[in-house]
Protein backbone atom coordinates (compact mmCIF):
# COMPACT_ATOMS: atom_id res chain seq x y z
CA UNK A 1 0.00 0.00 0.00
CA UNK A 2 2.87 2.34 0.63
CA UNK A 3 4.40 1.89 -2.38
CA UNK A 4 1.00 2.49 -4.36
CA UNK A 5 0.66 5.23 -2.55
CA UNK A 6 4.30 6.30 -3.28
CA UNK A 7 3.21 5.36 -6.96
CA UNK A 8 -0.37 7.39 -6.84
CA UNK A 9 1.71 10.43 -5.73
CA UNK A 10 4.99 10.30 -7.64
CA UNK A 11 4.38 7.95 -11.14
CA UNK A 12 7.83 7.72 -12.12
CA UNK A 13 9.17 6.60 -8.83
CA UNK A 14 11.28 3.49 -10.20
CA UNK A 15 12.63 2.05 -6.56
CA UNK A 16 8.81 1.98 -5.94
CA UNK A 17 7.74 -0.07 -9.08
CA UNK A 18 11.04 -2.15 -8.80
CA UNK A 19 9.70 -3.03 -4.66
CA UNK A 20 6.16 -4.22 -5.91
CA UNK A 21 7.59 -6.39 -8.32
CA UNK A 22 9.00 -8.36 -5.37
CA UNK A 23 6.40 -8.18 -3.59
CA UNK A 24 3.71 -9.60 -6.58
CA UNK A 25 6.75 -12.29 -6.73
CA UNK A 26 7.14 -14.10 -3.66
CA UNK A 27 2.88 -14.69 -3.83
CA UNK A 28 4.06 -15.88 -8.07
CA UNK A 29 2.14 -13.36 -9.41
CA UNK A 30 4.29 -13.04 -12.11
CA UNK A 31 1.98 -11.37 -14.60
CA UNK A 32 2.15 -8.44 -12.37
CA UNK A 33 5.23 -8.84 -11.34
CA UNK A 34 6.57 -8.26 -14.84
CA UNK A 35 5.02 -5.32 -15.41
CA UNK A 36 5.86 -3.58 -12.35
CA UNK A 37 9.72 -4.74 -13.10
CA UNK A 38 8.97 -3.43 -16.70
CA UNK A 39 8.23 -0.37 -15.42
CA UNK A 40 10.97 0.37 -13.13
CA UNK A 41 13.34 -0.44 -15.98
CA UNK A 42 11.75 1.85 -18.27
CA UNK A 43 12.19 4.54 -15.88
CA UNK A 44 15.64 4.18 -15.26
CA UNK A 45 17.36 1.97 -17.98
CA UNK A 46 20.92 2.16 -16.48
CA UNK A 47 20.41 0.90 -13.26
CA UNK A 48 21.94 -2.59 -13.16
CA UNK A 49 19.59 -4.45 -10.19
CA UNK A 50 16.01 -3.41 -12.10
CA UNK A 51 17.25 -5.19 -15.05
CA UNK A 52 18.50 -8.20 -13.63
CA UNK A 53 14.83 -8.49 -11.32
CA UNK A 54 13.37 -8.21 -14.33
CA UNK A 55 15.36 -11.09 -16.07
CA UNK A 56 14.84 -13.45 -13.13
CA UNK A 57 11.53 -12.53 -12.89
CA UNK A 58 10.59 -13.76 -16.86
CA UNK A 59 12.79 -16.75 -16.19
CA UNK A 60 10.91 -17.82 -12.66
CA UNK A 61 7.82 -17.09 -14.76
CA UNK A 62 8.90 -19.64 -18.07
CA UNK A 63 8.74 -16.65 -20.43
CA UNK A 64 12.38 -18.05 -21.46
CA UNK A 65 12.87 -16.26 -24.40
CA UNK A 66 11.97 -12.70 -22.78
CA UNK A 67 14.30 -13.66 -19.98
CA UNK A 68 17.40 -14.13 -22.44
CA UNK A 69 16.59 -10.84 -24.02
CA UNK A 70 16.50 -9.42 -20.53
CA UNK A 71 19.81 -11.24 -19.13
CA UNK A 72 21.24 -9.79 -22.44
CA UNK A 73 20.38 -6.42 -21.54
CA UNK A 74 21.83 -6.72 -18.35
CA UNK A 75 25.31 -7.98 -18.96
CA UNK A 76 25.63 -4.80 -21.00
CA UNK A 77 25.27 -3.39 -18.05
CA UNK A 78 27.42 -5.58 -15.80
CA UNK A 79 29.72 -7.72 -18.78
CA UNK A 80 31.77 -8.49 -16.09
CA UNK A 81 29.81 -10.78 -14.11
CA UNK A 82 31.40 -14.16 -15.69
CA UNK A 83 28.69 -16.37 -13.96
CA UNK A 84 25.79 -14.44 -15.34
CA UNK A 85 27.49 -14.56 -19.04
CA UNK A 86 27.82 -18.75 -18.34
CA UNK A 87 23.89 -18.81 -17.09
CA UNK A 88 22.81 -16.71 -20.30
CA UNK A 89 24.51 -19.33 -22.51
CA UNK A 90 22.82 -21.77 -20.88
CA UNK A 91 19.60 -20.19 -20.98
CA UNK A 92 20.17 -19.36 -24.93
CA UNK A 93 21.47 -23.52 -25.40
CA UNK A 94 18.23 -24.73 -24.05
CA UNK A 95 16.58 -22.22 -26.46
CA UNK A 96 18.24 -23.72 -29.35
CA UNK A 97 20.75 -20.80 -30.05
CA UNK A 98 23.77 -22.34 -30.36
CA UNK A 99 25.72 -19.49 -32.05
CA UNK A 100 24.28 -16.28 -29.60
CA UNK A 101 25.70 -18.50 -26.83
CA UNK A 102 28.88 -19.30 -28.58
CA UNK A 103 29.03 -15.23 -28.78
CA UNK A 104 28.54 -14.96 -24.87
CA UNK A 105 30.79 -17.82 -23.96
CA UNK A 106 33.41 -16.29 -26.11
CA UNK A 107 32.75 -12.62 -23.96
CA UNK A 108 33.39 -14.68 -21.14
CA UNK A 109 36.28 -16.57 -21.92
CA UNK A 110 38.16 -12.88 -23.07
CA UNK A 111 37.94 -12.26 -19.73
CA UNK A 112 38.88 -15.15 -18.24
CA UNK A 113 40.83 -16.83 -20.78
CA UNK A 114 42.13 -20.28 -19.30
CA UNK A 115 38.92 -20.90 -17.08
CA UNK A 116 38.31 -24.74 -18.25
CA UNK A 117 34.76 -24.22 -17.17
CA UNK A 118 34.27 -22.01 -19.63
CA UNK A 119 36.08 -24.01 -22.40
CA UNK A 120 33.87 -26.68 -21.74
CA UNK A 121 30.88 -24.70 -22.00
CA UNK A 122 32.26 -23.22 -25.12
CA UNK A 123 32.84 -26.39 -26.50
CA UNK A 124 29.46 -27.57 -26.25
CA UNK A 125 27.79 -24.36 -27.74
CA UNK A 126 30.34 -25.06 -30.74
CA UNK A 127 29.34 -28.70 -31.12
CA UNK A 128 25.71 -28.14 -30.68
CA UNK A 129 26.22 -24.81 -33.54
CA UNK A 130 27.58 -27.66 -36.27
CA UNK A 131 31.27 -26.71 -35.62
CA UNK A 132 33.17 -30.01 -34.41
CA UNK A 133 36.64 -28.82 -35.07
CA UNK A 134 35.80 -25.52 -32.62
CA UNK A 135 34.43 -27.87 -29.83
CA UNK A 136 37.09 -30.23 -30.14
CA UNK A 137 40.02 -27.18 -29.44
CA UNK A 138 37.58 -26.08 -26.72
CA UNK A 139 37.09 -29.96 -25.05
CA UNK A 140 40.85 -30.29 -25.19
CA UNK A 141 41.52 -27.19 -23.55
CA UNK A 142 39.31 -27.57 -20.97
CA UNK A 143 40.88 -30.97 -20.08
CA UNK A 144 44.18 -29.53 -20.28
CA UNK A 145 43.33 -27.03 -17.66
CA UNK A 146 41.83 -29.86 -15.34
CA UNK A 147 43.66 -30.38 -12.00
CA UNK A 148 46.53 -32.87 -12.20
CA UNK A 149 45.36 -36.43 -10.94
CA UNK A 150 41.51 -35.35 -11.54
CA UNK A 151 39.66 -36.79 -14.29
CA UNK A 152 36.50 -35.09 -16.28
CA UNK A 153 34.48 -37.75 -17.72
CA UNK A 154 31.64 -35.54 -18.93
CA UNK A 155 34.25 -33.28 -20.82
CA UNK A 156 35.51 -36.51 -21.92
CA UNK A 157 32.64 -37.72 -23.57
CA UNK A 158 31.83 -34.75 -25.03
CA UNK A 159 35.15 -34.42 -27.12
CA UNK A 160 34.50 -37.99 -27.93
CA UNK A 161 30.96 -36.47 -29.76
CA UNK A 162 32.63 -33.85 -31.12
CA UNK A 163 35.47 -36.23 -32.48
CA UNK A 164 32.66 -38.05 -34.30
CA UNK A 165 31.23 -34.45 -36.06
CA UNK A 166 34.74 -34.19 -37.40
CA UNK A 167 34.92 -38.02 -38.57
CA UNK A 168 37.64 -39.03 -35.86
CA UNK A 169 36.24 -42.24 -35.23
CA UNK A 170 38.93 -43.85 -33.54
CA UNK A 171 39.63 -41.04 -31.24
CA UNK A 172 35.86 -40.97 -30.21
CA UNK A 173 36.02 -44.42 -29.44
CA UNK A 174 39.31 -43.60 -27.44
CA UNK A 175 37.73 -40.65 -25.27
CA UNK A 176 34.28 -42.70 -24.84
CA UNK A 177 35.88 -45.51 -23.70
CA UNK A 178 38.38 -43.12 -21.24
CA UNK A 179 35.28 -41.64 -19.94
CA UNK A 180 33.61 -44.71 -19.17
CA UNK A 181 36.76 -45.78 -17.14
CA UNK A 182 36.82 -42.85 -15.04
CA UNK A 183 33.11 -43.06 -14.62
CA UNK A 184 31.00 -46.53 -15.23
CA UNK A 185 27.65 -45.16 -14.56
CA UNK A 186 27.80 -42.12 -17.17
CA UNK A 187 25.13 -42.59 -19.28
CA UNK A 188 26.45 -40.74 -22.05
CA UNK A 189 29.65 -41.67 -22.19
CA UNK A 190 28.02 -45.22 -23.46
CA UNK A 191 26.00 -43.53 -25.39
CA UNK A 192 28.63 -41.41 -26.88
CA UNK A 193 30.74 -44.76 -27.12
CA UNK A 194 27.58 -46.49 -28.72
CA UNK A 195 27.61 -43.52 -31.74
CA UNK A 196 31.10 -43.56 -32.36
CA UNK A 197 31.32 -47.76 -32.79
CA UNK A 198 27.74 -47.61 -34.86
CA UNK A 199 30.33 -45.11 -37.06
CA UNK A 200 33.11 -47.61 -37.25
CA UNK A 201 30.89 -50.14 -38.54
CA UNK A 202 30.52 -51.70 -35.13
CA UNK A 203 26.77 -52.51 -34.94
CA UNK A 204 26.68 -55.15 -31.94
CA UNK A 205 29.14 -53.77 -29.88
CA UNK A 206 27.52 -50.16 -30.79
CA UNK A 207 24.27 -51.85 -29.37
CA UNK A 208 25.82 -53.36 -26.08
CA UNK A 209 26.97 -49.79 -25.36
CA UNK A 210 23.15 -47.93 -26.06
CA UNK A 211 21.97 -50.72 -24.18
CA UNK A 212 24.31 -50.15 -21.06
CA UNK A 213 23.28 -46.48 -21.33
CA UNK A 214 19.60 -47.50 -21.57
CA UNK A 215 19.50 -49.01 -18.32
CA UNK A 216 21.47 -45.69 -16.60
CA UNK A 217 18.74 -43.58 -18.09
CA UNK A 218 15.64 -45.28 -19.57
CA UNK A 219 13.70 -42.34 -19.92
CA UNK A 220 16.06 -40.44 -22.05
CA UNK A 221 14.50 -39.61 -25.63
CA UNK A 222 17.86 -39.08 -26.93
CA UNK A 223 19.38 -42.70 -26.13
CA UNK A 224 16.04 -44.18 -26.59
CA UNK A 225 16.41 -41.91 -30.17
CA UNK A 226 20.43 -43.71 -30.89
CA UNK A 227 19.29 -47.16 -29.72
CA UNK A 228 16.72 -46.62 -32.65
CA UNK A 229 19.29 -45.44 -35.25
CA UNK A 230 21.27 -48.53 -34.18
CA UNK A 231 17.97 -51.06 -34.71
CA UNK A 232 17.61 -49.19 -38.00
CA UNK A 233 20.83 -50.01 -39.30
CA UNK A 234 20.93 -53.83 -38.22
CA UNK A 235 17.57 -53.97 -40.21
CA UNK A 236 15.59 -54.76 -36.91
CA UNK A 237 12.88 -52.26 -38.15
CA UNK A 238 9.89 -53.37 -36.24
CA UNK A 239 11.89 -52.80 -32.95
CA UNK A 240 13.79 -49.20 -33.89
CA UNK A 241 10.16 -47.88 -35.21
CA UNK A 242 8.87 -49.08 -31.26
CA UNK A 243 11.78 -47.51 -29.69
CA UNK A 244 11.80 -44.15 -32.10
CA UNK A 245 7.23 -43.64 -31.08
CA UNK A 246 8.65 -43.85 -27.66
CA UNK A 247 10.99 -40.74 -28.23
CA UNK A 248 8.23 -39.13 -29.37
CA UNK A 249 5.71 -40.03 -26.41
CA UNK A 250 8.25 -38.30 -24.22
CA UNK A 251 8.91 -35.33 -26.68
CA UNK A 252 6.14 -35.07 -29.01
CA UNK A 253 7.48 -32.06 -31.09
CA UNK A 254 10.98 -33.35 -31.41
CA UNK A 255 11.91 -32.74 -35.17
CA UNK A 256 14.93 -35.81 -34.68
CA UNK A 257 12.64 -37.75 -33.48
CA UNK A 258 10.14 -37.55 -36.40
CA UNK A 259 12.96 -37.64 -38.85
CA UNK A 260 14.41 -40.69 -37.38
CA UNK A 261 10.83 -42.57 -37.62
CA UNK A 262 10.14 -41.27 -40.80
CA UNK A 263 13.52 -42.60 -42.27
CA UNK A 264 12.88 -45.87 -41.09
CA UNK A 265 9.78 -45.98 -42.31
CA UNK A 266 11.12 -45.12 -45.61
CA UNK A 267 13.48 -47.86 -45.20
CA UNK A 268 10.46 -50.22 -44.99
CA UNK A 269 8.77 -48.72 -48.15
CA UNK A 270 6.03 -47.76 -46.07
CA UNK A 271 5.93 -43.94 -48.01
CA UNK A 272 3.23 -42.36 -47.24
CA UNK A 273 3.49 -43.26 -43.38
CA UNK A 274 7.47 -41.95 -44.13
CA UNK A 275 6.10 -38.54 -45.70
CA UNK A 276 3.67 -37.78 -42.70
CA UNK A 277 6.58 -38.25 -40.33
CA UNK A 278 8.96 -35.74 -42.29
CA UNK A 279 5.90 -33.46 -42.74
CA UNK A 280 5.49 -33.40 -39.01
CA UNK A 281 9.61 -33.26 -38.30
CA UNK A 282 9.21 -29.99 -40.41
CA UNK A 283 6.46 -28.27 -38.30
CA UNK A 284 8.99 -28.31 -35.71
CA UNK A 285 11.97 -27.10 -37.95
CA UNK A 286 10.64 -25.72 -41.04
CA UNK A 287 14.05 -24.56 -41.71
CA UNK A 288 16.11 -27.96 -41.74
CA UNK A 289 17.69 -29.00 -44.88
CA UNK A 290 18.29 -32.48 -43.99
CA UNK A 291 14.58 -33.18 -43.14
CA UNK A 292 13.83 -31.76 -46.55
CA UNK A 293 16.29 -33.27 -48.76
CA UNK A 294 14.86 -36.82 -47.19
CA UNK A 295 10.99 -35.81 -48.33
CA UNK A 296 12.45 -35.32 -51.47
CA UNK A 297 13.77 -38.49 -51.78
CA UNK A 298 10.71 -40.32 -50.09
CA UNK A 299 8.37 -38.48 -52.74
CA UNK A 300 11.16 -39.47 -55.09
CA UNK A 301 10.67 -42.85 -54.26
CA UNK A 302 6.76 -42.81 -54.97
CA UNK A 303 7.43 -41.67 -58.33
CA UNK A 304 6.68 -37.58 -57.85
CA UNK A 305 9.45 -35.73 -58.93
CA UNK A 306 7.05 -32.71 -59.29
CA UNK A 307 6.86 -32.75 -55.43
CA UNK A 308 10.66 -33.53 -54.66
CA UNK A 309 11.45 -30.48 -56.83
CA UNK A 310 9.66 -28.34 -54.39
CA UNK A 311 11.15 -29.91 -51.78
CA UNK A 312 14.83 -29.56 -53.27
CA UNK A 313 14.34 -26.06 -54.13
CA UNK A 314 13.97 -25.52 -50.87
CA UNK A 315 16.76 -27.27 -49.22
CA UNK A 316 19.01 -25.86 -51.77
CA UNK A 317 18.09 -22.46 -50.55
CA UNK A 318 19.19 -23.31 -47.05
CA UNK A 319 22.09 -25.53 -48.27
CA UNK A 320 23.36 -24.21 -51.72
CA UNK A 321 26.60 -26.00 -51.82
CA UNK A 322 25.38 -29.73 -50.84
CA UNK A 323 25.96 -32.32 -53.80
CA UNK A 324 23.83 -34.66 -52.77
CA UNK A 325 20.50 -31.93 -52.49
CA UNK A 326 21.53 -31.16 -55.94
CA UNK A 327 22.49 -34.49 -57.61
CA UNK A 328 18.58 -35.47 -56.14
CA UNK A 329 17.61 -32.28 -57.43
CA UNK A 330 18.77 -33.37 -60.57
CA UNK A 331 17.55 -36.33 -60.84
CA UNK A 332 13.64 -34.78 -60.15
CA UNK A 333 14.11 -33.05 -63.02
CA UNK A 334 14.83 -36.10 -65.29
CA UNK A 335 12.13 -37.57 -64.06
CA UNK A 336 9.76 -34.90 -65.08
CA UNK A 337 11.86 -33.89 -68.46
CA UNK A 338 13.80 -31.18 -67.29
CA UNK A 339 16.90 -32.18 -69.30
CA UNK A 340 18.44 -28.97 -69.69
CA UNK A 341 18.68 -28.47 -65.73
CA UNK A 342 18.49 -32.02 -64.71
CA UNK A 343 21.24 -33.12 -66.33
CA UNK A 344 23.43 -30.42 -65.11
CA UNK A 345 22.27 -30.69 -61.73
CA UNK A 346 22.97 -34.59 -61.79
CA UNK A 347 26.81 -33.67 -62.25
CA UNK A 348 26.87 -32.72 -58.43
CA UNK A 349 27.03 -36.61 -58.22
CA UNK A 350 30.69 -36.52 -58.87
CA UNK A 351 31.42 -34.08 -55.64
CA UNK A 352 29.38 -36.49 -53.29
CA UNK A 353 31.07 -38.75 -50.40
CA UNK A 354 30.25 -42.10 -52.07
CA UNK A 355 31.64 -41.38 -55.28
CA UNK A 356 35.50 -41.65 -56.15
CA UNK A 357 36.17 -39.74 -59.43
CA UNK A 358 38.69 -41.49 -61.61
CA UNK A 359 41.56 -38.99 -62.22
CA UNK A 360 42.69 -38.39 -66.19
CA UNK A 361 45.69 -36.22 -67.53
CA UNK A 362 43.27 -34.55 -70.12
CA UNK A 363 40.09 -32.29 -69.19
CA UNK A 364 36.56 -33.92 -69.28
CA UNK A 365 35.15 -33.45 -72.79
CA UNK A 366 33.03 -30.39 -73.76
CA UNK A 367 31.00 -31.70 -76.65
CA UNK A 368 33.51 -29.81 -79.26
CA UNK A 369 34.61 -32.05 -81.81
CA UNK A 370 38.45 -33.22 -81.55
CA UNK A 371 40.64 -32.73 -84.50
CA UNK A 372 43.12 -35.42 -84.29
CA UNK A 373 41.94 -35.97 -80.87
CA UNK A 374 41.02 -39.08 -78.84
CA UNK A 375 37.96 -39.63 -77.10
CA UNK A 376 37.44 -41.69 -73.69
CA UNK A 377 34.23 -42.79 -72.83
CA UNK A 378 34.22 -45.15 -69.65
CA UNK A 379 31.07 -46.55 -67.48
CA UNK A 380 30.58 -45.02 -64.34
CA UNK A 381 27.77 -46.26 -62.62
CA UNK A 382 26.06 -50.00 -63.21
CA UNK A 383 25.07 -52.97 -65.69
CA UNK A 384 22.07 -51.19 -66.21
CA UNK A 385 23.36 -47.55 -66.93
CA UNK A 386 25.89 -49.04 -69.01
CA UNK A 387 23.42 -50.87 -71.65
CA UNK A 388 20.99 -47.93 -71.26
CA UNK A 389 23.68 -45.52 -72.49
CA UNK A 390 25.91 -47.38 -74.66
CA UNK A 391 23.29 -47.22 -77.73
CA UNK A 392 24.89 -43.33 -77.57
CA UNK A 393 28.53 -44.46 -78.58
CA UNK A 394 28.10 -45.02 -82.30
CA UNK A 395 26.78 -40.78 -82.19
CA UNK A 396 29.83 -40.06 -81.59
CA UNK A 397 31.47 -40.69 -84.68
CA UNK A 398 33.28 -38.15 -86.39
CA UNK A 399 33.88 -35.96 -83.06
CA UNK A 400 37.62 -37.59 -82.41
CA UNK A 401 39.85 -39.90 -84.97
CA UNK A 402 39.87 -42.35 -81.70
CA UNK A 403 36.97 -43.53 -79.34
CA UNK A 404 37.40 -45.88 -76.90
CA UNK A 405 34.43 -47.24 -75.03
CA UNK A 406 35.74 -49.09 -71.68
CA UNK A 407 32.87 -51.37 -69.93
CA UNK A 408 32.88 -53.76 -67.21
CA UNK A 409 34.48 -56.36 -68.66
CA UNK A 410 31.57 -58.74 -68.03
CA UNK A 411 29.83 -56.56 -70.90
CA UNK A 412 33.06 -56.22 -73.20
CA UNK A 413 31.84 -58.98 -75.74
CA UNK A 414 27.76 -57.29 -75.91
CA UNK A 415 29.37 -54.23 -76.62
CA UNK A 416 31.68 -55.19 -79.08
CA UNK A 417 28.15 -55.51 -81.16
CA UNK A 418 27.49 -51.91 -81.32
CA UNK A 419 27.84 -50.35 -84.84
CA UNK A 420 30.59 -48.32 -84.04
CA UNK A 421 34.11 -47.69 -84.64
CA UNK A 422 35.08 -47.56 -81.03
CA UNK A 423 37.25 -49.52 -79.76
CA UNK A 424 35.54 -51.51 -76.64
CA UNK A 425 38.43 -51.84 -73.41
CA UNK A 426 37.07 -54.72 -70.72
CA UNK A 427 37.30 -52.23 -67.77
CA UNK A 428 41.47 -52.52 -66.14
CA UNK A 429 42.73 -53.29 -69.49
CA UNK A 430 45.35 -51.07 -70.43
CA UNK A 431 43.42 -47.90 -72.12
Amino acid sequence: MICQGIIASFPENAEAFHILGHIATRTQEFTAAISYFMRAVSLDQMNPTFSRSFAECLENAGRTDQAILAWSQYVVLKPDEIETLRHLANLQLGAGQPLDAVKTLQGALNQSAEDPAIQYQLGLAFHHAGEPVAAVEQFKSALLGTEPGKYWPECESALSAAMRGCGRIDEAIAYARLAVSHTPELASAHNNLGLALLDAGEISAAKDALDIAMRLRPDDPEIINNLGVILTRSGQHDQAEMQFRNVLRLRPNWAHGHLNLANSLREEERLDEAIEQYRAALASAPDDYRILGSLALAQLNMNRPDEAIIAYERALGLAPENAELRKGLGIAQLLSADFKNGWCNYESRLKCSDVTQRQFNSAPWDGAPLENGKLLVHAEQGFGDTLQFSRYVPMLSGYADTIVFECQRPLADLMNSLDTNATIVARGDPL
